[in-house]
């Protein structure tokens, strides 16, 4: 066996703007989080944990906590079975499983590091755990690349102009967030209005569980979507469920989470996993994995985190197969200043 000793460094932590980051219940003009370090011969390597105020299980406070506790320890990484190796580590540093950015932080630096000593791609690391397409991730092509970016629309004021401008910057696809509290009449004129003007970019829509009006889930459902995202509670649906493609987030984190996707599985368009929520990105593999198995396609999303975090959601994407919507990562491809 071949060992990588690892180090952790630093857990610092971090502010930085995010002023397109809101959805239809709340906006976070600047994120907070802690920025996590590890060296391997010298070589450093980076991970972050940001929950998001109000929408992760877990707190930036309880992140830094935890995170702060590493700096000293030395672990060792198994060189002939890497991303195997660092998801026991993670595990074991980071048990609590209501510590979820935690964890993708330990993963993220580890892999970090990892890739960049041994000069292995981190998508390829990470495809070690997908063999259905380890041949994807080893000729150098970009999954991400050839399935595109999907850009998040916070603001109604602003939707189409931004949803232009992510059109001229390279986005593949549209998602509109909706379910603000008596806005429904102007967010269904929004979405004719975006399907209209932006006709070769797919649109997507978001509701984070909002509705618990059938009329309004059926309304919008019928609108040409790419896919209806948490529209609320899934029961709700029955009644219209043929008429769109669904998509499962906050619901993968439920209890009843695996019946749910066993019942909704002939109508789900996408199961879009964010590894900071759902437990690292070894978690965001195993439900990609089980999508699979049904024929799903996975997006990969963000909660409006830094550059460190969409570093490590870029190489989970790429280690996905190429087909399937565009991922949720267009805020991602913007850089953003972090203030240490």
């Amino acid at each position: 066996m071949s060992d990588l000793v690892a180090r952790f460094e630093t857990a610092a932590p971090c502010t930085y703007p995010s002023p397109a980051a809101a959805n239809a219940f709340a906006a976070w003009p600047k994120r907070r989080g802690v920025l996590l370090s590890v060296s391997i011969d010298g070589v450093l390597g980076w991970g972050e944990a940001s929950p998001l105020p109000g929408y992760s299980p877990d707190t930036e406070a309880q992140a830094h906590k935890l995170l702060v506790a590493l700096p000293g320890v030395e672990v060792r990484v198994d060189e002939t079975a890497p991303w195997a190796s660092i998801q026991e580590l993670a595990y074991e540093l980071m048990p609590d499983e209501r510590a979820p950015a935690a964890r993708f932080a330990v993963e993220s630096a580890l892999l970090d590091a990892v890739a960049t000593v041994t000069e292995i791609p981190p998508e390829k690391i990470l495809a070690d755990q997908r063999p259905r397409i380890v041949s994807q991730a080893t000729t150098g092509s970009s999954a991400l690349s050839q399935r595109g970016v999907a850009e998040v629309l916070t603001q109604l004021d602003s939707a189409i102009a931004d949803g232009l401008r992510a059109q001229r910057m390279g986005a593949r696809a549209l998602k509109l967030k909706v379910g603000r509290p008596g806005l429904f009449i102007r967010e269904q004129q929004m979405v004719t209005d975006l399907t209209r003007q932006l006709v070769d970019h797919p649109l997507r829509i978001d509701a984070n569980g909002a509705f618990s009006d059938i009329s309004a889930i059926e309304t919008l459902a019928k609108m040409g979507l790419e896919f209806f995202e948490e529209p609320g509670d899934w029961d709700l649906i029955e009644p219209v469920k043929n008429m769109v493609r669904w998509a499962m987030d906050e619901s993968l984190r439920q209890p009843n989470a695996l019946d749910m996707l066993a019942s909704l599985a002939d109508v789900l368009g996408a199961l879009v996993v964010k590894p900071a929520v759902l437990g690292g990105l070894s978690a965001a593999i195993t439900w990609a994995n089980r999508g699979d198995a049904l024929g799903i396609p996975t997006v990969v999303s963000h909660l409006f985190d830094g550059p460190v975090a969409a570093k490590a959601l870029r190489a989970l994407a790429n280690a996905l197969p190429s087909w399937g919507p565009a991922h949720g990562l267009g805020l991602q491809q913007r850089p953003l200043e972090l203030i240490l």
